[in-house]
């Protein structure tokens, strides 16, 4: 392979070589390979190696040229999960974005310390600290932490039944109602179990009616696109790279758009893999932050084929509550480990919100508190 890093030590070199046979191997094991006419293999060629010491990856480049399998089958999620296992755990990604890329962590994760955590933490919305579009991320060893959602990006959230991601939901849609004008935040609900988002109804800040079935879903993830599609004409007038440049250079207080959709595998694969909400939602994750659209996907049985690589390579914060198996895990944090949690302590959860993942106990909050909020925003 050529490579474009700079000059190694030995060591280096076969610290490299050794990932690399890591990742080949895999690829060859899972028959990812074509056959020639005299008997032999045609395996994946690879054009370069890219060493980012400082963020502590290696890049492996496919040449995807001459191919002698569809690309596709190379993105599949289990490649992946098969290769960390392979290279002692460590964390791989794979990027399709600006050519094909196997990104190997040059370390093994080092294991989360113990964590000692309170089983109940209540929402506090007196102690929210100061900032714009702020949501509530649970309770750690140390402060709670809250997190923008320009800074978060698309969000998404996975947790089996009665672990706690519906109350985690209603506690940011709180947070979020109670400090922010419908000015400032518009919000589109897609609610398809029709039990979690009809307190919200009605409410000022709704861009539609609560969407339940797949059409009226389709409605609201094409209005959106048509709201992208101003906004990048807007945005592209002014020179403007995301909200916040366009509102200090026009003046404008553009709102911040907000889509939830809870039980997003339910719904996509109801409506259909090739229905046109599935379609916008995917054009959605893929674009809508720099312009001001924030995705919130939600869902207790997250599926590879729903929540694939065009989905997941764009959720930048991924939240897993404890879920059903290691596949689900892997599937929302890109690594096992939320299967562990304990069923007894409802709430708590694993969250990468940067690099590494954190333990955190998720807020409670009341239904009560909920309903008055929402009263008083209809008042």
């Amino acid at each position: 392979m050529r490579s474009v890093t700079p000059v190694l030590t030995t060591r280096q070199e076969r610290h490299l070589e050794a990932l690399f046979r890591g990742v080949r191997h895999t690829l060859l094991n899972r028959g990812l390979y074509g056959k020639r006419d005299g008997g032999g293999i045609q395996e994946v060629p690879w054009k370069r190696t890219v060493l980012l010491d400082d963020l502590g990856i290696v890049a492996f480049e496919v040449d995807v040229g001459c191919l002698p399998v569809k690309i596709e089958r190379l993105l599949d999620p289990e490649v992946v999960h098969q290769m960390q296992a392979s290279l002692g755990g460590r964390r791989v990604r794979v990027t399709n974005s600006q050519g094909l890329l196997f990104g190997v962590a040059l370390r093994p994760e080092s294991p989360r310390p113990e964590t000692h955590l309170a089983r109940r933490v209540v929402l506090d919305l007196e102690g929210r600290p100061a900032g714009k579009y702020l949501i509530p991320v649970g309770q750690g060893r140390g402060d709670p932490v809250w997190r923008s959602l320009l800074e978060t990006g698309h969000v998404l959230v996975g947790g089996e039944s009665g672990s706690g991601k519906s109350t985690w939901l209603h506690a940011m849609l709180v947070a979020l109602l109670s400090a922010h004008l419908p000015t400032e935040l518009r919000l589109a609900l897609v609610d398809p179990k029709q039990v979690e988002f009809q307190v919200y109804r009605g409410l000022p800040h709704l861009l539609a009616p609560v969407a339940t079935e797949p059409g009226e879903a389709a409605a609201v993830t094409a209005c959106l696109l048509a709201e992208l599609d101003r906004r990048q004409v807007r945005f592209a007038e002014v020179g403007a790279r995301n909200l916040i440049n366009y509102r200090h250079l026009t003046g404008d207080a553009l709102p911040l758009v907000l889509l939830v959709v809870d039980e997003v595998t339910d719904i996509a694969l109801e409506a259909g893999l090739k229905n046109s909400f599935y379609r916008d939602l995917i054009r959605l994750v893929s674009k809508g932050r720099a312009f001001g659209l924030v995705v919130v996907l939600a869902t207790q049985n997250p599926k590879a084929e729903v929540l694939n690589t065009l989905i997941r390579g764009n959720m930048s914060t991924r939240i897993a509550f404890r879920v059903a198996s290691a596949s689900h895990s892997r599937t929302i944090l890109g690594t096992s480990g939320a299967e562990r949690i304990p069923r007894t302590v409802r709430g708590r959860l694993v969250a990468r919100l940067d690099r590494d993942l954190e333990d955190f106990q998720g807020f409670d909050i009341m239904d009560e508190q909920v309903r008055a909020l929402t009263s008083q925003l209809r008042g």
